[in-house]
């Protein structure tokens, strides 16, 4: 009894003495782990609306894009399920409500399958289209049609839903004409 007694206080100690050391380096890190998120979607913000030459927060996850003193599009986070998990995502939108550019922020697909989402050929056919778009298996016969990935299908309809999400988002609240 003693002998369990004696390994289930040494345990103890160990299990305590780890997680203040979890919790001092968590406390470390949260900062710098927040600023490049936040350094990555301003990049993001750039690629995905490249006419801005700067961006004013309008809402939480909305972001309008300014050159000269004037709204050139707005960009907006948005998210959908993938097969690996949450699939996050820039989308950006010109006021036409015509996109200007898609950036994947976040995901964990499959690699070699459903990460080939963030790939500039399957992130290009979003450019310049508008409306409620629907991913189609082989090739895209027209303009809301989008190519699914071959073998990620459900990753491909994860990014596009996201998309489609971001579109009706500015057009509910009136930044964008859909």
């Amino acid at each position: 009894m003693k002998d369990i007694l004696k390994h289930g206080i040494i345990l103890f100690v160990i299990v305590f003495v780890c997680s203040f050391a979890l919790i001092g380096v968590n406390s470390q890190t949260a900062e710098i782990i927040a600023r490049n998120k936040e350094k990555q979607e301003t990049e993001a913000r750039m690629v995905v609306l490249p006419q801005a030459d700067s961006f004013l927060e309008v809402e939480e996850g909305i972001f309008k894009g300014e050159k000269d003193g004037k709204t050139v599009g707005y960009t907006v986070n948005a998210s959908a399920n993938g097969f690996g998990g949450e699939i996050r995502i820039l989308v950006g939108i010109n006021p036409d409500g015509t996109i200007s550019g898609v950036s994947i922020l976040e995901m964990s697909e499959t690699a070699g399958l459903g990460t080939k989402a963030n790939n500039p050929g399957f992130l290009g056919q979003y450019l310049g289209k508008s409306g409620e778009l629907k991913v189609v298996k082989g090739s895209a016969k027209n303009e809301s049609e989008i190519s699914a990935i071959s073998g990620a299908t459900i990753t491909s309809n994860g990014v596009t839903s996201a998309v489609n999400s971001a579109i009706k988002t500015l057009a509910d609240k009136g930044y964008i004409n859909k």
